[in-house]
């Protein structure tokens, strides 16, 4: 996609924003399993609005720079980790309806195909060989599954436009520098907004502070790249955010059936 040197993050501010979606995340989960009902349900569920921007993003960001091929593999690592972490999420939410919600991380899934789908059919628009039109063949079918994936999965349609308004960041910020970063954090927070609209929270002013809340999020991926940070934090092992999604819906679902 060409070099882009007005967004690049260091290891370390990757980490960072990786554990602020993290504990968002599982705030936003420890709401659901535990405080229903509860006075502090409501900050516990909008702070848990940070985490699938912030994952989303980071998601995007790889994918950016990613060669096809190297994106090949990060979407079969993605698909079995989506399968795996499927058991955990039906065992903490069970079956509810047809069809069967799917998880977060077939979203991140989809996105990902439809990426590799369009880089491919990208790299393909010259090519006239007969080999070429089976793999257009390819790319429909993979647009299709697409849908009916995203359509599936938590946050449905919306969720993979909040995915594209996140890569269209990076485009954007790279064409046309800093109205181009204005345009795409715009559109990062009214996909961020259209996603969570759905959501009902308790109190008047859930709203309001619902999308304080998302502004400080798209205000942190944006300037993320400026922070100076002064100590250097570790890089988790390769696959822990993905075991740790499975493991904490599990372990979070089994204590609140054992306290309930």
């Amino acid at each position: 996609m060409g070099t882009f040197l007005r967004y690049e993050l260091t290891s370390s501010q990757l980490e960072v924003l990786k554990w602020i979606a993290v504990v968002t995340m599982t705030l936003d989960h420890v709401g659901v399993f535990f405080l229903d009902g509860n006075i502090l349900f409501t900050p516990f569920r909008i702070i848990g609005r940070m985490a699938f921007p912030i994952f989303a993003f980071l998601v995007a960001y790889h994918l950016y720079y990613y060669s096809l091929n190297k994106m090949s593999n990060y979407i079969k690592r993605m698909f079995w980790f989506a399968v795996i972490s499927q058991v955990a999420f039906i065992f903490a939410y069970g079956v509810k309806g047809f069809p069967i919600l799917l998880n977060i991380l077939f979203q991140f899934l989809a996105f990902s195909v439809l990426i590799y789908c369009i880089r491919s059919a990208n790299n393909m628009k010259q090519a006239q060989d007969k080999q070429h039109k089976w793999r257009w063949l390819g790319i429909f079918t993979g647009l299709f599954l697409i849908f009916i994936i995203s359509s599936a999965a938590e946050y449905g349609l919306g969720g993979i436009i909040l995915c594209s308004t996140c890569y269209a960041y990076f485009y954007l910020a790279e064409s046309f520098k800093k109205i181009g970063k204005i345009i795409g954090a715009l559109l990062i927070l009214l996909s961020s907004i259209a996603v969570n609209f759905g959501i009902v929270f308790y109190g008047a002013n859930a709203f309001w502070s619902m999308l304080v809340t998302l502004v400080f999020t798209v205000v942190v991926l944006v300037f993320m790249p400026s922070v100076k940070l002064k100590i250097q934090i570790k890089r988790m092992p390769k696959y822990f955010f993905y075991i740790y999604y499975p493991v904490h819906l599990i372990l979070l679902s089994m204590s609140a059936k054992v306290i309930n």
